[in-house]
């Protein structure tokens, strides 16, 4: 999977980054990484505020490592040419 043109892969709106956030685990015993992707929105003052896309661990790690994610049906063709 790649990040293109600064798309976020959880909502589809423009914006930059995958950041990490180290977060204090539920037992509060070590931190653990969270993956986030940056949007800019305007206040209805026209100030600019920063939002945050929660991004899955598997998905942020195929993004940053470039992994590309096959559609299942051609791996099954694969498998049945090999066979």
């Amino acid at each position: 999977m790649k990040l293109g043109d600064n798309i976020c892969p959880r909502c589809g709106e423009k914006g930059y980054g995958i950041f990490t956030k180290w977060v204090l685990n539920e037992m509060k015993q070590r931190f653990e990484p969270y993956y986030y992707f940056a949007h800019r929105e305007k206040d209805e003052y026209g100030h600019a505020r920063q939002t945050w896309c929660y991004i899955r661990k598997a998905v942020a790690l195929a993004i940053l490592h470039g992994e590309t994610e096959e559609p299942e049906e051609t791996m099954e063709e694969e498998i049945k040419v090999e066979a």
